[in-house]
């Protein structure tokens, strides 16, 4: 499903204003902060009422101005809200927040070339922190110029500046999935490179149902059927029925059980692999990117059961099926304990509400620090389990009932 563009408003951070120390600073920065308070649930009366009030006290500051613009966009007075804006800008020309909203209203008038200008400025400014959302919404200007080879780059820049940019993985792999014409590859390669983006993003830990459904429908039009399967279901419990995704996961899912119908299929095999980046065994999580599934059944049924399943099955395939048995054999012996992570963050800060959760469940979660593409992450994690079953069990149990995602993992002696 395409994301509609939204060329949306930047990260509007309360309380980045420099203290006042005169009465009258005092006063405008009061009827500031109640003006930040009303935009922030909505009231845009009341906010543009306060930060009148705060510019008339203190006409001197950009913030002022920035807030009012956005206050003045969001009720469709754009012409109010370009003065708002160039006012901040007249004093204070490095304040790259107010360049990018300035951008995101001019993008919204179609002015494309001063939008980019704007935007632009802003990344070229060395101490703006939010460059991942000027080349977020410089890349959606590129694609309504058409030019996808600058929308991809920009959206690649945006997440290479912020790994976690959950919106431009979804628009990015959106992109190659469904508008695979317009991306230079085959339409087999295309939707790899949708399944590559989508994968990263999800064991990056961003689990939104756009990224799980992404996984599912690449997987579908790759035909890898029991891998969309696996994806499309987790959506389908994952979210409500008030989400399109969920009824779009049902119609794919009709699909393959139609398919599955008049078809036999080889079954699938998995294996475990190590992931070298903080030496962490995954187990029937990764086969080979981007085949990544997660086979429920695998732990119900022996090697040889999948064997004898096939209809005379080939010397070939037997010997591989025995040697995959053999590896997980291997790494069986070497396991210490299974455990399972909830959920990896790029800061502590981002930890308290997953945890919060889980210790009202009576589960004591621990964080550990790792690095990931050269960044460092926190994940949360829990649980010392003799096997795998015990582990799933557990998740089952406890976490999936709550709508929290848990990934089983265990560690090597």
């Amino acid at each position: 499903m395409r994301k509609i563009l939204i060329i949306g408003l930047s990260t509007f951070i309360i309380g980045c204003v420099t203290p006042q120390t005169t009465q009258e600073g005092k006063d405008a920065s009061f009827y500031y902060d109640i003006g930040i308070s009303y935009l922030n649930v909505g009231n845009n009366s009341q906010a543009i009422a306060s930060l009148l009030k705060a510019i008339e006290l203190n006409p001197n500051n950009p913030e002022y101005y920035n807030a009012l613009g956005i206050a003045y966009f969001n009720v469709g007075e754009k012409e109010k809200a370009k003065e708002a804006y160039l006012k901040g800008l007249a004093l204070n020309e490095n304040a790259s927040e107010i360049a990018v909203n300035l951008a995101v209203l001019l993008a919204s008038e179609k002015n494309y070339t001063e939008a980019i200008k704007y935007l632009e400025k802003a990344i070229n400014n060395p101490n703006y922190s939010n460059k991942d959302k000027a080349y977020y919404n410089l890349a959606l200007i590129y694609r309504e110029l058409g030019d996808y080879n600058k929308f991809v780059e920009n959206l690649e820049k945006a997440i290479a500046y912020n790994k976690l940019y959950q919106d431009a993985y979804i628009v990015l792999g959106n992109f190659y999935l469904e508008e695979y014409e317009k991306t230079g590859l085959s339409k087999e390669n295309s939707f790899w490179k949708a399944n590559e983006i989508f994968l990263k993003a999800y064991m990056l830990g961003l689990d939104s149902p756009d990224i799980i459904f992404g996984l599912g429908k690449s997987y579908f039009l790759l035909n890898k059927k029991e891998n969309a399967k696996y994806y499309l279901e987790k959506l389908i419990k994952k979210t409500d029925d008030k989400n399109p995704l969920k009824l779009e996961a049902k119609k794919l899912l009709e699909k393959l059980e139609a398919e599955y119908a008049s078809v036999d299929e080889e079954p699938v095999i998995t294996k475990k692999i190590e992931i070298k980046e903080d030496k962490i065994i995954q187990e029937k999580e990764v086969v080979k990117n981007p085949d990544i599934f997660i086979d429920k059944k695998a732990e119900e049924k022996p090697i040889e059961s999948q064997v004898s399943q096939q209809n005379n099955p080939n010397p070939e395939t037997v010997v591989k099926l025995q040697k995959i048995k053999e590896e997980n054999q291997d790494i069986q012996k070497s396991l210490k304990y299974f455990y399972i992570q909830v959920g990896a963050y790029k800061s502590i800060k981002m930890t308290e509400d997953i945890i919060n959760k889980l210790k009202k469940l009576n589960i004591q979660p621990e964080i550990e620090e790792g690095v990931l593409n050269g960044e460092k992450i926190y994940r949360v994690v829990f649980g010392k389990f003799e096997s795998y079953k015990e582990a799933k069990e557990f998740l089952d149990k406890n976490l999936t009932p709550n709508k929290i995602e848990g990934i089983i993992k265990f560690k090597k002696e």
